[in-house]
């Protein structure tokens, strides 16, 4: 880990967080913050949902579906509240 103090997370003493991972990594990132460092706290989520296949005929393939965004999927799992891009 990046910080000093094991018992805590720089997530803890922010007042908004903002999620900018490769859309893969978010759920685990989340999950690494802590849900009580993240507990009454706007998480702004900058990822995208790009898979790690390679685009076919330069088409970017996607790990969500069209009735469901990453976003919604992180709020189930993570019990976060997530807010789209900026």
């Amino acid at each position: 880990m990046w910080f000093n103090n094991m018992d805590s997370h720089p997530a803890g003493c922010a007042d908004i967080v903002i999620l900018t991972t490769k859309g893969t990594a978010a759920e685990e990132t989340l999950n690494l913050a802590g849900k009580g460092n993240l507990s009454g706290k706007i998480v702004i989520d900058t990822t995208n949902p790009i898979s790690d296949e390679p685009p076919i005929n330069g088409v970017l393939k996607f790990f969500t579906d069209l009735d469901r965004s990453l976003p919604e999927t992180l709020q189930e799992t993570t019990a976060c509240i997530i807010r789209q891009g900026i």
